[in-house]
C-alpha cells in the first residue's frame, strides 16, 4: 500500500503567488501530475493542513480545481491556515467530515492500513493543541482495533524542531500524547506538516515525521532568536509504503523537474 502525503499547499486564489514568490498552485499541479504517472499508482493521498493560504472561498476553489485532476482518493485535515468554515464547504462532498462545531477528526478504515486524522488547529492561533477531549477521542478510536496497523496524520508536529521561530508556537499537550501514544503499539507511524521541511523525532513507540511544503520551505536556521523565513529550496512530498511484513517505509520525493531515470551498470 502507498499513501502519498502532501502538505502546506499554501493555494492562493486565482493561482496567484504565495508571499509574492512562491508558485504554490503550479508546484500542486506538477505534484499530482507525477502522481498519476506513477507506477503503480498510490492508493490514495493525505492532505495534512494549510492547504490554502488565507482560507478564503476562492483560494479553495483554485485548490478543488487542482485536485480534480487527482485520479486517487484524498483525505484532508485543515492547518492553521485554513478557515474551518470555507474548509468544510470546500470539502462537503467528503462524507467521513464531521459536521462543523468540534474538530474534524475522523477514521478511515476501507484500507488495510488504518488511518485516523487528528484535527490539531485551534482557531486563531498558530500553535497546535491536543487537549484532554481530543486525546480522549483518539484514545477511544485506537483501542477499537489494537491490533491493527494505524496511520495518524494531522497538521501539526507535536514536538520541538530547533528552528526557533517555529519552535515559540509550542505543541500544547505533547507530553501527553507522547504518553498516550506509546500505550498503543499498533500505531506505526504519526505523520505532519507546519514546520516546512521533512523532519524526524522518535515518540512515543512509534516515529513521528514532518513533510517538506509543495509550496516552499522554511531556512533551517538553528540558532537562538532568528526570526523565521522562507527559502525556494526544492519542494516535494512523501510516499510512505506500507505492507504487513515490513511495517511502514517513507520515502522523500521532489518536485523539481529532473532528467529521467538512466540504468546503472559497469
Amino acid at each position: 500500500m502507498i499513501v502519498a502525503q502532501l502538505t502546506d499547499l499554501h493555494i492562493r486564489a486565482d493561482s496567484r503567488l504565495c508571499h509574492g514568490v512562491a508558485d504554490s498552485t503550479s508546484n500542486l499541479v506538477t505534484a499530482v501530475d507525477q502522481l498519476n504517472r506513477m507506477e503503480p499508482v498510490p492508493d490514495l493521498a493525505l492532505l495534512t493542513g494549510d492547504l490554502t493560504d488565507d482560507g478564503s472561498t476562492a483560494a479553495y476553489r483554485t485548490l478543488r480545481e487542482c485536485l480534480e485532476r487527482l485520479r486517487i482518493p484524498f483525505f484532508v485535515i485543515p492547518g492553521n491556515h485554513d478557515d474551518a468554515v470555507n474548509f468544510k464547504r470546500a470539502f462537503g462532498d467528503h462524507p467521513y467530515l464531521p459536521a462543523l462545531g468540534g474538530p474534524l477528526h475522523y477514521v478511515i478504515d476501507e484500507f488495510p492500513l488504518r488511518l485516523i486524522g487528528l484535527d490539531t488547529t485551534v482557531a486563531g492561533e498558530v500553535g497546535g493543541r491536543i487537549c484532554k477531549a481530543r486525546r480522549q477521542w483518539l484514545s477511544d478510536r485506537l483501542l477499537e482495533q489494537p491490533q491493527q496497523s494505524t496511520l495518524i496524520f494531522m497538521h501539526h508536529p507535536p514536538f520541538q524542531t530547533g528552528i526557533s521561530g517555529l519552535d515559540e508556537c509550542a505543541f500544547s499537550g505533547a507530553v501527553e500524547l507522547d504518553a498516550l501514544i506509546a500505550t498503543h503499539g499498533q500505531v506505526e507511524l504519526l505523520i505532519s506538516g507546519h514546520v516546512h521541511r521533512g523532519m524526524v523525532k522518535k515518540f512515543g513507540r512509534t516515529v513521528a515525521t514532518t513533510s517538506p511544503s509543495l509550496a516552499y520551505q522554511f531556512t533551517c536556521d538553528l540558532g537562538d532568536d532568528v526570526a523565521l523565513t522562507g527559502v525556494l529550496e526544492p519542494s516535494g512530498y512523501l510516499l510512505h509504503v506500507w505492507s504487513p511484513e515490513s511495517g511502514l517505509v517513507s520515502h522523500t520525493r521532489f518536485i523539481d523537474d529532473y532528467d529521467g531515470s538512466f540504468p546503472l551498470g559497469p
